[in-house]
């Protein structure tokens, strides 16, 4: 798994944990609206029964707190296991309100409500519909049962009334709760399509126009990195400051056009010279920096050698045939905790010493006062 899947996988399954802590929330109020309606006479229940309903809350969030705070949430086709945390609540709303209520089902009813919001996060509309029948044939069996065991507590028209408009109180529910998840849904691909762009700037933001590869912008951003994690893990790197040799006599000679043309040919060489893990940007005119992570002077020499060396064995189209490109090259190792201003300066100090010599040659310094 990526860093950024990590992270992202990190914020989803607080976000989840979250709303389970609200769901858990609205249970406790539930059981108290429940525990004083007992108090009151308003259910006619044993303290059994209560003792049962309570039991069983407790058990089914114990359930869903071990699933979410191990993670075996996420092998489910909802992670947020939406869907069983309205049903069951609803079930307990429905035998407390309809079954065991004497006379707080109006009351008591308005709970689901509070049950079905929840799934705002998650569900479609087709769900919440779906949800709303089954609620509704819970209701049934619920008055079934109260006619056939308890015909006294049963009223025939009373009860069909609450069930018309309970139904449609969940139908507009639904739809309502379908369309704000919509929106959501519809804001989070707005957000995701938004911060693909603000990535996408920033690449391009990090890119040389004319080489293709980064620019000095996003060089010094990974040299900060880089020294960061140097300094954290105590690994080495070191930095090379390539120089193409006389170039402007290229340009004055050939024109600008066979210039750009030069440096863009020589990238893409380097490009293909370099490891995944190395970096490569254009540090300016005709210089290109290279950061080589997990590397040493005296390795870093040896990759510098060979970029002079195989420069000098490139062909360039717009230039003419058996035209020598040479560069000089300056190279030094980073110094645990020094400043990357430090660096910079020892390296280009390197390739100023590079050119004093006389150009085509790889210098290195590992202090700023060598010669």
């Amino acid at each position: 798994m990526s860093l950024f899947s990590l992270y992202d996988y990190t914020n989803n399954q607080a976000l989840r944990l979250r709303r389970f802590l609200m769901a858990l929330c609205s249970y406790v109020l539930f059981l108290g609206v429940m525990y004083y309606c007992f108090l009151a006479g308003f259910l006619l229940i044993s303290v059994k029964g209560l003792v049962g309903i309570i039991s069983a809350s407790f058990l089914f969030n114990a359930v869903l707190f071990f699933l979410f705070i191990t993670g075996r949430n996420k092998y489910f086709s909802d992670p947020s296991l939406t869907i069983p945390q309205i049903v069951f609540p609803t079930l307990l709303i429905i035998i407390c309100s309809y079954y065991f209520s004497k006379d707080g089902r109006g009351v008591i009813s308005m709970l689901y409500f509070v049950t079905f919001m929840f799934g705002i996060f998650r569900l479609r509309i087709g769900q919440f519909i779906s949800l709303s029948f089954l609620v509704l044939i819970y209701y049934l069996v619920m008055l079934i049962l109260l006619y056939r065991l308890h015909p006294e507590r049963f009223d025939l028209s009373l009860d069909l009334l609450r069930f018309v408009v309970l139904g449609i109180a969940l139908f507009w529910m639904a739809v309502f709760g379908g369309y704000i998840s919509k929106l959501r849904a519809s804001l989070a691909k707005s957000n995701s399509d938004l911060q693909e762009a603000l990535d996408t700037i920033e690449d391009l933001a990090g890119i040389d126009e004319l080489t293709n590869l980064y620019n000095r912008r996003r060089m010094f951003q990974v040299l900060d990195e880089e020294k960061k994690r140097g300094d954290r893990q105590r690994t080495i790197f070191t930095v090379c400051l390539v120089d193409v040799d006389y170039f402007k006599d290229i340009n004055d000679t050939y024109g600008h056009l066979a210039g750009d043309s030069v440096l863009k040919t020589f990238a893409g060489y380097l490009q293909n010279e370099l490891r995944e893990i190395d970096f490569l940007a254009r540090y300016g005119g005709e210089e290109f920096f290279v950061l080589l992570p997990h590397t040493d002077l005296k390795q870093a020499m040896v990759v510098a050698e060979r970029i002079r060396e195989h420069a000098k064995k490139m062909a360039f189209p717009s230039l003419p045939r058996g035209t020598v490109l040479r560069v000089s090259i300056g190279v030094t190792e980073y110094h645990p905790s020094e400043s990357l201003d430090s660096l910079l300066g020892r390296v280009d100090k390197a390739l100023y010493n590079a050119k004093v010599k006389g150009r085509d040659r790889v210098e290195c310094l590992i202090r700023y006062t060598d010669k």
